[in-house]
């Protein structure tokens, strides 16, 4: 259980990805169904080995899903070309592959894809909002994030989206956090407290600029974190 007052805290952040939301699928899974619909063979195991390394390559060209460059739709579409092109066997034409890289931005656009991590979320910031907290959602995501939560029903819970590719500030960069303390007039980050599944970009990086945070932990899979610092489902987390 990680409890918190709220004569100290005033503003809850939650991360999206895998705190909030999650994919139905495991993406490679996605990756190599759609590829097989266009007539290509590509093995799912193949993708998922390639796809960190693309992934860490274009963030490294095009911080924040290239942000005032190359743009979210060109971002990823370089990405699932270089992804396909190492899985498979047989080269795809660039244009194929261009064309099953729109077909995944778009299905990935929609709640269709996605699901919601822990259904004891919304009752959580229900209460947060009967206490009269600000909730917001600070990520490392796309433009896409606000049409998905609002497909998914839950935008209406958080008062600020503040995604990456929208702001280019991406985390663990305190900058992104000093937007929402901004945003609700707070004096300094102790007021604010952040939940998020990365130890990094989420626990630590609020600390270190003096705010609060509870790791989003569901398979207990952290040893290094305190109980009281971790919470495996959102009924865990109580601010009173």
């Amino acid at each position: 259980m990680a409890r918190f007052s709220s004569a100290i805290v005033r503003v809850v952040s939650i991360d999206a990805m895998d705190t909030i939301i999650t994919t139905k699928e495991p993406i490679s899974n996605i990756y190599s169904r759609v590829a097989g619909e266009f007539g290509f063979v590509v093995n799912s195991s193949d993708i998922a080995s390639a796809f960190p390394g693309h992934m860490k390559k274009l963030f490294n060209s095009h911080p924040c899903f290239g942000y005032n460059s190359i743009g979210p739709s060109e971002w990823w579409k370089r990405l699932v070309q270089g992804c396909l092109q190492e899985a498979s066997d047989n080269r795809i034409p660039d244009q194929k592959a261009g064309e099953i890289a729109h077909h995944l931005f778009n299905f990935y656009s929609s709640a269709d894809a996605w699901r919601i991590v822990d259904p004891e979320m919304k009752a959580v910031i229900g209460d947060f909002r009967h206490r009269r907290l600000g909730v917001a959602v600070v990520s490392n995501f796309d433009g896409r994030l606000k049409k998905i939560l609002r497909e998914l029903e839950l935008l209406p819970l958080f008062d600020i989206v503040v995604a990456s590719g929208e702001v280019g500030v991406e985390k663990p960069n305190p900058s992104i956090f000093e937007l929402v303390i901004k945003h609700y007039g707070l004096s300094n980050a102790s007021g604010l407290l952040h939940v998020g599944d990365s130890f990094e970009k989420d626990y630590k990086a609020v600390r270190d600029i003096g705010g609060n945070s509870v790791l989003f932990d569901p398979s207990s899979s952290n040893r290094d974190i305190m109980n009281e610092h971790s919470i495996t489902s959102f009924s865990e987390l109580k601010v009173e």
